[in-house]
């Protein structure tokens, strides 16, 4: 079941008034009860019992806002008269209809909030290396999640918009959501999700701060933004969603105040109950939607994902302000972009780019059991990781099992200390997993770029490879070469200064091309290695690992069912076993888009009108 609603103030002054509101109004099944934040009057027992007690006549789903402190870990002020009894009491008063208690929401502020917003208990201890910053930050949660289960709080959720959602898990919650704005909810939500199924979990949600964060004139386009959000959380599997505020009123952040009556507030209200009725009309497969590529979020990484460019918000040392690690994941954007018509490195029968496969990708937990990483054919690293012996050897399980990796010399840096140059694991020796020796030269190639020379071994991957007689390609101020041995690997890609084997022969000063890009078949899988000496993001690299990302999305398409698409369009899939359900939304304000479906053979196609969602059912027994 879908839960749709919204985050309703309940207290002594407004009673159960705004949840009637919402029977009403027609506005869905779910609110958050907001019994916090109220400066000037109390939350009592007895009027949380009521709002309890008609949410469950009305059969309406609920979830219970803070009441601890996020920071002091103290109760707020106005609600320091509940006791441990009264919290047991609320949970089994709400019997199915209760679904949690929110707890830490936007704890990770501490990472990306600017360093003005934070004070006292809101900043992060000093830390010195990556994994101790880690540390002080998961701890910091824990605490609070321990104070919490003290007051017979359980059934834990955190609400949060950023990247690090693994870490909440780690430190006891029970479910994570993503408040959609702000931030790029694009890149954010592929982490809710992809730490949701780390976590073994398959329910998730999202709170839309639609007021604060989605724009400052109530515009057409706003109201546009407010649509598209909603139906965008719905096919990237979302098991709640509520709009944070706006459907009553609207006072601020800009100075305009909307009343209920208002035309701004009706217009909201209409668009959250289309969007009630489409869930209801509309209804999801069991399950979260189908995923093929996996980019892996690295050990340690502490990257908040918006705002603060400081990792782990440890402000005090510069060595933790962003750098090539995570810039990486500005190459996420390749995903969801539609390739430039001029672009000569794609190839095939029809542009299949501007959405990953099926549509969807998650940002997967390093941290993830194997079992949980098999489930994804690719595994991609972007971002920060420190290798050690324990993943490595669940690598290489990953890989001996049929899965494709892909990873920079960077993702096998063995150091946690930001300071030192990267440290290779094993001293570079990873020929057990990817065929090579590395040795870190400090070798920058200057005027030099990367070419293809050779076919992967995989067959459905078809890399731009246009012979050892080409011009370089993928040029930037230098390139940064390892030494390179190979042991079994086979050379894709090479560092280049020149067009023709004959030049490189018979030109004085031409250095001897080295292997940039490697392919090792190890088992029934492939490990593919950027043997250049840097991260995703580094200069480069950077364009030359955005090709392999291209390559990736077109090889790993699915053999049935292929979507032609704008990529203004997004969509995924269900897969309930006798039929794929898929759910599409043109994020276009003002076109439609027209998409062709591709299953067995067959086409279908579509014409979705701007800013709107569509549905499509496909039998799996069509031929």
């Amino acid at each position: 079941m879908m839960y749709t609603g919204s985050m309703l103030a309940v207290n002594d002054a407004v009673g159960v008034s705004n949840l009637q509101r919402f029977v009403d109004c027609r506005l869905g099944n779910f609110v958050i009860l907001k019994i916090h934040w109220h400066k000037n009057t109390t939350v009592s027992r007895e009027v949380i019992e009521k709002a309890i007690n008609f949410c469950c006549e009305h059969h309406i789903y609920f979830m219970l806002s803070e009441f601890l402190d996020r920071y002091t870990r103290e109760p707020w002020k106005l609600l320091e008269h509940l006791t441990k009894e009264d919290w047991s009491d609320f949970q089994k008063l709400g019997g199915e209809f209760f679904c949690g208690n929110l707890t830490i929401c936007e704890k990770g502020g501490a990472v990306y909030w600017p360093l003005g917003y934070k004070h006292g208990s809101m900043l992060m201890e000093k830390a010195d290396t990556m994994d101790e910053a880690m540390g002080k930050y998961v701890d910091s949660l824990r605490l609070a999640v321990e104070a919490e289960h003290n007051w017979n709080r359980e059934n834990l959720v955190c609400i949060d918009s950023s990247l690090l959602h693994k870490y909440h898990f780690a430190s006891g919650v029970d479910m994570i959501a993503l408040e959609l704005f702000p931030g790029n909810c694009e890149m954010m939500f592929p982490a809710v999700r992809g730490a949701a199924r780390a976590a073994g979990k398959t329910a998730f949600g999202t709170d839309i701060a639609m007021v604060w964060y989605g724009g400052v004139e109530k515009d057409e386009l706003w109201f546009k933004r407010w649509k598209i959000s909603l139906y965008y959380s719905y096919l990237s599997g979302v098991t709640w969603a509520v709009s944070e505020t706006g459907e009553f009123g609207i006072n601020g952040p800009f100075g305009r105040y909307h009343d209920f009556d208002s035309d701004v507030c009706v217009r909201f209200r209409n668009i959250l109950h289309d969007f009630y009725e489409y869930t209801r009309r509309n209804p999801r497969p069991e399950g979260l939607p189908q995923v093929r590529i996996a980019i892996v979020h690295g050990q340690y990484d502490g990257c908040g994902g918006l705002w603060n460019k400081e990792v782990w918000g440890q402000y005090q040392d510069e060595k933790f302000l962003h750098s090539d690690a995570e810039d990486s994941y500005d190459l996420l954007s390749v995903l969801n972009k539609k390739s430039d018509w001029f672009d000569a490195g794609r190839m095939g029968e029809r542009d299949l780019s501007g959405n990953p496969p099926l549509g969807q990708y998650d940002i997967l937990p390093v941290e993830a059991d194997l079992e949980v990483m098999q489930k994804y054919p690719v595994l991609v690293f972007l971002g920060w990781n420190t290798m050690d012996e324990s993943l490595y050897e669940k690598l290489k399980q990953y890989v001996s099992s049929g899965g494709r990796l892909f990873m920079c010399s960077g993702h096998l840096n063995c150091s946690v200390d930001r300071k030192e140059p990267i440290r290779l694991y094993n001293d570079g020796d990873v020929a057990d997993l990817f065929g090579v020796r590395l040795k870190r030269s400090n070798r920058k190639l200057r005027h030099a770029g990367l070419k293809f020379i050779a076919d992967s071994d995989m067959i459905e991957y078809a890399y731009p490879n246009w012979t050892e007689n080409a011009d370089p390609k993928y040029m930037d101020t230098f390139i940064p070469e390892n030494q390179v041995e190979l042991c079994g690997a086979k050379t894709l890609a090479v560092t280049a200064q020149v067009f023709s084997a004959y030049q490189k022969e018979n030109l004085a000063g031409t250095p001897q091309e080295t292997p940039a890009f490697t392919e090792y078949r190890l088992g029934s899988g492939y490990a593919s290695l950027v043997t250049l000496d840097g991260y995703p993001g580094s200069v480069g690299i950077k364009e030359f690992y955005r090709e392999i990302l291209k390559c990736v999305c077109a090889a790993e398409q699915d053999k049935h069912l292929q979507i032609c698409a704008p990529d203004k369009v997004r969509y995924s899939v269900y897969d309930d076993g006798e039929k794929y359900s898929l759910f599409f939304l043109n994020t276009d304000f003002d076109l439609p888009a027209a998409v062709k479906v591709f299953y067995r053979g067959n086409c279908r196609e579509l014409i979705i009108p701007e800013a709107s969602p569509e549905t499509l059912n496909i039998s799996k027994m069509e031929d």
